[in-house]
C-alpha cells in the first residue's frame, strides 16, 4: 500500500490510500479517502452555524445530518409553509476554492433525490413548497463569514 497526505485548508490532512488492487468490472485502481478528525469536526462547525444563522433568521431545523446508504442531508430547516434542503459546505480558506465551487451539479442532483426519501419518509411534512440552498462558510476570517445562496438549484 501507498500512503499519500495531501495537505488541505485545515489542520490535519487526508490521508489517501491507493491499493495496487483493480476493480472486477471497470480495471480501474480503487481509491480509498479517509477523513481525518479535524475535517470531520470543520465540517460540524459549518453545520452548527449555518443551523444558527437559519434559526436567527426564524427557521426552525427539522433534522441535521439526516444520512441513508445514499448520502446525507447537512441540514433541513422549515419556517411557516417552506421546507428547506441546506447543503453545507465549509472552507478554512480559499486555497481549494470556496464552498459553493463544491457544489457540483452531481452533488446537486444527490441531494434532491435525498429531499425525495426524506419527504417520503416524513409525509407528516406537507409543504407547499421545497427549496434547495447552498451555505459557503468560511473559518478562516473574523468574524466567521456565512454566505447563503437561497434557492441555489
Amino acid at each position: 500500500m501507498r500512503v499519500q497526505d495531501a495537505a488541505l485548508g485545515v489542520k490535519g490532512a487526508v490521508r489517501r490510500v491507493e491499493r495496487n488492487q483493480t476493480a472486477p468490472t471497470r480495471g480501474r485502481r480503487t481509491s480509498v479517502v479517509v477523513m481525518t478528525i479535524a475535517r470531520k469536526q470543520l465540517g460540524s462547525t459549518g453545520e452548527r452555524i449555518a443551523a444558527r444563522w437559519y434559526e436567527s433568521e426564524g427557521y426552525d431545523v427539522v433534522a441535521m445530518n439526516w444520512r441513508v446508504a445514499e448520502g446525507e442531508i447537512d441540514v433541513i430547516v422549515r419556517r411557516e409553509e417552506v421546507l428547506v434542503f441546506c447543503e453545507v459546505k465549509t472552507r478554512n480558506g480559499s486555497r481549494f476554492g470556496t464552498g459553493l465551487d463544491a457544489v457540483t451539479v452531481e452533488k446537486q442532483r444527490q441531494v434532491r433525490m435525498l429531499a425525495y426519501q426524506w419527504l417520503r419518509l416524513h409525509p407528516m411534512f406537507g409543504v407547499a413548497t421545497v427549496r434547495f440552498d447552498v451555505v459557503a462558510i468560511d473559518v478562516s476570517t473574523r468574524p466567521i463569514e456565512v454566505q447563503v445562496v437561497p434557492d441555489a438549484f
